[in-house]
C-alpha cells in the first residue's frame, strides 16, 4: 500500500485590457493588474491540513527536533486545528509544502509591442495540492483571491439617476467584490472631487471633463417632454418643439437651468406660460404630478413615473453624454480603477435600454 502524494495542478492567471498607444497610458493596465493579483498570491497561505502521511512524518520528525520547530510540530500533532504551530513548521526551508497545499508563479507573458500597452498579460501559476482537497477548490480559492480587494469606496451621482444608472453598477462591483465598503450620495449637487468629497461621479453634461480628472464616456442619457396623465386628459399634450408655445411649461431653474438643452427647450417656450420652476429634476418630477404644464426629464426618470406621460421624445437635442469621472490620483487606486472597469463594462452592455444611448 502506498500514500497518496501532492496532486500536480496549473491555473492561469490572465488580465485582459483594450491596450492602445504607450504615450497614452490608462489607469488600468493589463501587467499592473497582473502584478497585483500575483502580488496576493505570494502572501496568501492556504489552509493547514495534516494527512496521515503528514502526521506519520512528523511523529518521527519530532523526535529528533529540537527547538521552536520541533515544539511546532508536537503542537501540531496535539492539535491539527493550531494554525500558528502549521505556519512556524512551514515557515522552516526543509518544510516547506509539509502542512498545505501550495501555488506560485512560474511562468509570465504580456505585451505585443515595446510601445504599446498591453492587452493581455498572463501567468502560469503552478499548485501542488494536498490529497482530499479539489483542483476546483483550490481555484475557487486563487480566482476569490484574484478578485479581492478591500477599503471603502464614495461614489455620487446625480440624484435623478441614481436608482436607475448607478445602483445596478454597485450590485454588479459588491457582487465582484464583497469586501469593499460602498457610500454613495445621490445629489443635484456635483461633489467636488478633487476636494476628496467623493472618489467616483457619474456626471452628465454637454462639456467633458477637463485635464484635471480621469474620465471614461458612457453615453448619453436620452430626455423627453412629459406631462402628468390628468394634464393631457383635460388639456391635451404637445406632439413636437412647434407645439410647445402653446402649452403652459414647468421651467428648470438652478445649475440645471442654465444647459444648453434647457436654454434650447426654453427657447421653443412661451415664458409667459412658464407655470411653474423646478431646481432639480427630482423636483420636476414633482411638479409635473401637480398638473402645472409640461416639463423635460431623463427618460430613466419620466418613464418609472407612472402617473406621468410622455408627450414626445426622446428628443436629440436634449441629450446630454454621461461620463465617469475620478481625479487622475485617485484612478491609480485599484478600488478606484476596478469599479471604473466595472461601471464601463456595465454601461458598455445596457446601450439602447434604460434611457442610454
Amino acid at each position: 500500500m502506498q500514500t497518496s502524494e501532492k496532486m500536480y495542478q496549473d491555473f492561469t492567471f490572465a488580465v485582459r485590457n483594450p491596450g492602445g498607444h504607450s504615450s497614452r497610458p490608462r489607469p488600468d493596465n493589463a501587467i499592473y493588474e497582473l502584478s497585483a493579483a500575483l502580488k496576493k498570491l505570494e502572501a496568501h497561505r492556504f489552509t493547514p491540513a495534516m494527512t496521515e502521511t503528514t502526521r506519520a512524518y512528523l511523529q518521527f520528525r519530532q523526535k529528533f527536533e529540537q527547538g521552536a520547530l520541533g515544539d511546532a510540530m508536537r503542537r501540531w500533532l496535539a492539535n491539527k486545528d493550531d494554525g500558528e504551530a502549521a505556519d512556524i513548521i512551514e515557515a522552516d526551508q526543509s518544510e516547506i509544502g509539509t502542512t498545505r497545499t501550495r501555488c506560485v508563479a512560474t511562468r509570465l507573458e504580456g505585451g505585443h509591442a515595446n510601445n504599446a500597452l498591453p492587452q493581455l498579460a498572463k501567468a502560469t501559476v503552478n499548485c501542488r495540492i494536498l490529497p482530499g482537497i479539489t483542483a476546483e477548490a483550490v481555484q475557487a480559492e486563487a480566482d476569490h483571491l484574484r478578485r479581492k480587494l478591500t477599503g471603502s469606496l464614495k461614489i455620487t451621482a446625480p440624484q435623478a439617476l441614481g436608482a436607475s444608472l448607478v445602483a445596478p453598477v454597485i450590485e454588479v462591483f459588491r457582487a465582484q467584490f464583497p469586501d469593499i465598503v460602498v457610500e454613495y450620495e445621490g445629489s443635484e449637487r456635483q461633489l467636488d472631487l478633487l476636494a476628496g468629497e467623493a472618489d467616483v461621479a457619474l456626471r452628465a453634461g454637454f462639456v467633458e471633463p477637463d485635464d484635471r480628472y480621469a474620465f471614461d464616456p458612457v453615453g448619453r442619457t436620452e430626455w423627453a417632454v412629459y406631462c402628468s396623465t390628468a394634464f393631457a386628459r383635460v388639456s391635451g399634450m404637445p406632439g413636437g418643439m412647434d407645439e410647445i408655445g402653446r402649452f403652459p411649461v414647468v421651467a428648470l431653474g438652478g445649475s440645471i437651468g442654465e444647459s444648453p438643452s434647457v436654454t434650447w427647450f426654453m427657447a421653443h417656450a412661451d415664458r409667459n406660460r412658464v407655470a411653474g420652476l423646478a431646481k432639480t429634476v427630482p423636483n420636476m418630477a414633482d411638479i409635473l404630478h401637480a398638473g402645472l404644464g409640461v416639463g423635460i426629464l431623463p427618460c430613466v426618470v419620466g418613464d418609472k413615473e407612472s402617473m406621468l406621460h410622455r408627450c414626445f421624445g426622446p428628443v436629440p437635442e436634449l441629450c446630454s453624454f454621461l461620463w465617469i469621472v475620478t481625479t487622475v490620483e485617485a484612478r491609480r487606486s485599484a478600488v478606484v480603477a476596478s469599479f471604473v472597469k466595472v461601471a464601463v463594462q456595465w454601461f458598455a452592455g445596457h446601450q439602447g435600454k434604460q434611457g442610454l444611448s
